[in-house]
């Protein structure tokens, strides 16, 4: 058989030694973040709401407050409604429950020294009506992968380094940030909890994070339109 040459030891040592430092990132890093949940996020907040409206109104309300880009950039579309419909091929509104779509942002509870940590962010708004006033919105994250470092990548032009994305649980804080902003358009904000938010985070921390600043992917995104951010 064969020996290896230098140059073969040097490529098996040096993949070796790439995937060791993949692994231990990709343990360390997941098993930090989860404690800094922990840590930082003391009270969850609620995850549904019932509001004294009918469906309809409840519907209306999402898409006027958030039915074009207004929260943190992210597209809706469902009951009929698509934000992007262009022709009935294209048209994704006939489910019965709105989607938020997929879309990076920096995350309040997920975070690194100097800022959020950049996730996928994606999540679902449900709504049942209990009765003819009185409408039951539930929100339920269906994607939330968080970025915590590099390692190796496959491409379709190779192996090389790239973004580690780790699923992670979700934080109550997105989920319950929509449902306040239908309980603005509604007009009944005042009567909900307030946000609980991460303790320790100063209020430009919190405002940095919801609109993403610091980071260039999100240099040239149009803020202006964005809804408030609520304390």
């Amino acid at each position: 058989m064969r020996k290896p040459d230098k140059v073969e030891k040097v490529i098996f040592y040096v993949v070796g030694f790439i995937a060791i430092i993949v692994g231990v990132n990709r343990t360390v890093s997941s098993g930090w973040m989860k404690w800094l949940l922990r840590e930082r996020l003391e009270v969850p907040n609620p995850t549904e709401y019932v509001f004294n409206f009918s469906k309809e109104e409840v519907k209306q309300a999402v898409i006027e407050r958030m039915g074009k880009y207004q929260y943190r950039d992210m597209t809706i579309y469902g009951f009929g409604y698509d934000v992007f419909r262009k022709d009935e091929s294209h048209f994704r509104g006939n489910v019965d429950y709105f989607v938020f779509r997929e879309q990076y942002a920096f995350s309040f509870c997920y975070r690194k020294r100097n800022g959020g940590r950049l996730s996928c962010l994606e999540m679902r708004l449900y709504l049942d009506s209990l009765a003819p006033q009185q409408t039951r919105a539930r929100m339920e994250v269906t994607k939330l992968e968080v970025f915590t470092g590099y390692g190796l990548a496959v491409g379709i032009h190779g192996i090389g380094i790239g973004p580690i994305l780790k699923d992670m649980p979700a934080t109550t804080v997105e989920e319950y940030q929509v449902l306040y902003k239908i309980g603005k358009q509604l007009g009944v904000a005042d009567k909900m909890p307030r946000i609980n938010y991460p303790i320790g985070l100063s209020k430009k921390e919190l405002m940095d994070t919801y609109y993403n600043e610091g980071f260039i992917l999100f240099k040239y995104t149009n803020r202006s339109s964005w809804d408030e951010f609520d304390e």
